[in-house]
């Protein structure tokens, strides 16, 4: 296991020791947000449908009650704004992400996200978008914080 599930009992904060040697670096990523409608899911099934033939593709699809935000490779937005015809609510490019592989154990680990979230705003690194999964975790970072959101992150794979 990568991920010890014992944490030191601590009167303020639990410490959570971390092992995980997977760590995925993506760049030309952009994130774009737009008012949920019927339109948005015709979207994001052809925008799957290019990222499932295309692996050095990046696609995660984030569904709130009222908007939804992709984030996706920038060779991807094309085909958003061509099948789109409503208002971007929220555009940004010239990110990255940083994903890490979590075993299955990390879901019965209090404290995993927090852990690095924690690392990473005492670092004073902004964190444009958090993308978790059953066993993987996507921090999205502007460009020019990537270098030091991989150190840290990297610092804390024991």
């Amino acid at each position: 296991e990568k991920i010890e599930p014992k944490i030191k009992k601590n009167a303020s904060t639990p410490v959570v020791s971390l092992k995980f040697d997977n760590i995925t670096v993506r760049s030309n990523l952009v994130e774009i947000t737009l008012l949920n409608s019927p339109e948005v899911d015709k979207i994001r099934r052809e925008l799957a449908k290019v990222s499932f033939s295309d692996r050095e593709a990046f696609f995660s699809f984030i569904q709130g009650v009222t908007e939804s935000t992709f984030v996706i490779s920038k060779n991807l937005e094309r085909i958003l704004e061509k099948n789109f015809s409503g208002k971007i609510l929220l555009k940004m490019d010239k990110l990255s992400s940083i994903s890490i592989a979590l075993p299955p154990v990390s879901k019965n680990t209090p404290g995993v996200h927090y852990f690095l979230l924690k690392s990473l705003a005492w670092n004073n690194i902004n964190l444009v978008e958090t993308i978790s999964n059953h066993n993987d975790l996507s921090f999205i970072f502007s460009d020019d914080s990537l270098e030091k959101a991989f150190s840290v992150i990297k610092s804390l794979a024991a």
